[in-house]
């Protein structure tokens, strides 16, 4: 019984030494906790794993409407067995799901590493999150989205100062 006992204490500590690990990082890899958008433009986020294990995070929106993801691509680090679905295929509605997964074939082509690029759309003026849930935790993006005037618009009010100026 004790021998049975130190066995599952051994492959418990093992199962929990190789816990992938997300984090969100810029293009070199730095650690993010916060980045800023334009309303109507988009900014890149990457996530990166720690380890070549498989996990399938599913993606959310910020629920305060202020910021979406408009596109995830994979990275060579994600495996050739890679998958993507957007909202509109997933039956989570609002969820994208990703997961890096093995291929089939030993050993895995899943790598260390940026593994996911993530195009993050500004909706409205004002802080929203973007959320990356895998194995029941939450790894949370800050994003501010900041408003700046067309130019359009900036191109009319000056005609207007124009005209007003000419009137006098």
């Amino acid at each position: 019984m004790k021998k049975f006992l130190i066995l599952i204490l051994v492959l418990g500590i093992s199962t929990a030494a190789n816990a992938t690990v997300l984090s969100w990082v810029d293009s070199e890899g730095s650690a993010l906790s916060s980045i800023s958008v334009t309303v109507g433009e988009s900014v890149t986020a990457y996530l990166s794993a720690n380890d070549a294990l498989t996990y399938s995070p599913k993606w959310m929106d910020g629920t305060d409407a202020k910021v979406s993801i408009s596109n995830i691509t994979a990275t060579a680090n994600a495996g050739t067995g890679a998958a993507i679905q957007n909202p509109t295929q997933t039956g989570y509605a609002g969820f994208w799901t990703v997961e890096a997964a093995h291929d089939g074939a030993p050993p895995s082509s899943v790598l260390a590493g940026i593994q996911w690029v993530v195009d993050i759309y500004g909706d409205a003026v004002g802080t929203g999150s973007v959320f990356a849930d895998y194995y029941g935790s939450n790894l949370e993006l800050s994003v501010t989205v900041n408003d700046v005037p067309e130019p359009m618009t900036i191109a009319l009010l000056g005609l207007g100062g124009l005209f007003l100026r000419r009137r006098k």
